[in-house]
């Protein structure tokens, strides 16, 4: 009974060590990249994933599409799932910018992702591939974990009724309401500070009718609350 209770426990212990063996850390102002190769983020132009469809766009509409060909782009956003690609082996990132989701950021499958607490803040790094058919391929190169809770200029969804406040501070006082599911415009980033178990920062914003305060930024996304991950939730 005591071999296979020592066994029992080497096998456990096993496990666990190769788990945090394979545990990626999120590195603040490095690029992953799927091969490991290293990018100039410098050669990418930062921009919206607006703009880079507009740009697509419009090189298909003018039969022009050798216009892509050595254009590179980087956009800001927010990682708010992964999941796996039906009858493949790659997988999604769904990703959360200037208002709406994302769901064309692709990952190949195995790729050890770092990890993360949901609403990450990232940077994505993709081109297009032109073939000589005159067809178009985006091409997804990589990411770079950034420090930013929330985007000056970006807009982001209220998870919940949350307060507008004079300062960024939880006993200033108390100047207008965002209400659920209301969009507000991110025009100054503040202290971080943990609250109801987000780590996010204080924002100043301005809402649709033109009101601007102090608000926590944990409850500024999708719409939906994303919680802080700890090591048992993973």
């Amino acid at each position: 009974m005591k071999k296979i209770f020592a066994s029992a426990v080497f096998f456990v212990m096993a496990i666990l060590s190769g788990y945090s063996y394979t545990r990626i850390y999120p590195v603040y102002g490095k690029i992953y990249t799927w091969n490991e190769e290293e990018i100039d983020g410098n050669e990418y132009k930062e921009t919206t994933f607006e703009e880079v469809a507009e740009i697509h766009d419009r090189a298909v509409e003018n039969r022009n599409v050798d216009s892509l060909r050595g254009l590179k782009f980087k956009t800001k956003c927010h990682v708010t799932d992964i999941f796996k690609v039906p009858s493949t082996n790659w997988k999604h990132l769904a990703l959360y910018s200037e208002g709406r989701t994302m769901y064309n950021f692709l990952v190949p499958n195995g790729f050890l992702f770092p990890d993360y607490a949901l609403f990450e803040s990232i940077e994505v790094y993709y081109y297009y591939e032109v073939f000589i058919n005159g067809t178009v391929e985006r091409k997804d190169v990589g990411f770079e974990i950034l420090p930013d809770a929330r985007f000056v200029g970006f807009h982001y969804v209220a998870a919940d009724n949350l307060r507008l406040r004079d300062t960024p501070s939880l006993d200033s006082e108390k100047t207008g309401l965002i209400l659920k599911g209301d969009t507000v415009k991110i025009l100054e980033v503040g202290q971080e500070e943990k609250i109801d178990r987000i780590k996010s920062a204080w924002v100043k914003v301005r809402t649709g009718d033109g009101k601007e305060g102090w608000s926590f930024g944990g409850y500024l996304t999708d719409g939906e609350i994303y919680f802080e991950k700890y090591p048992w939730e993973k």
